[in-house]
């Protein structure tokens, strides 16, 4: 048995661009955030320590939450770009999304 899409319809195949990892370290940065910034930790370095990680590792991760929200959404949508973290850029939002040029969102009408 073959299995076909009905006749007369474009045939579309289905592709993902989710960075899982990417995600999962971007959900770790701002739920260590919430530790740093509720007081559970003191900072960085005691946080590193509690969790047996380097410092320098947990600041990079820690970065992700100074991301600006085009970017973020754009990490969440799966239209993250190559490279998209590899540069210590600028902390303004327009100027990040600028600098990195963010793929614009999909709307209805352009699915």
């Amino acid at each position: 048995m073959t299995l076909r899409p009905p006749t007369g319809t474009d045939f579309v195949k289905a592709t993902s661009s989710f960075d899982l990892p990417l995600i999962r370290t971007l959900g770790k940065a701002f739920y260590w955030q919430r530790l740093i910034d509720t007081g559970e930790v003191a900072n960085a370095s005691e946080l590193a320590r509690n969790l047996k990680l380097e410092v320098g590792w947990v600041c990079e991760v820690l970065r992700m939450t100074r991301l600006s929200p085009a970017i973020i959404r754009a990490i969440l949508e799966g239209r993250q770009t190559l490279g998209l973290i590899d540069r210590g850029g600028p902390l303004r939002n327009e100027t990040q999304t600028r600098s990195i040029r963010v793929p614009a969102a999909r709307t209805a009408q352009s699915q």
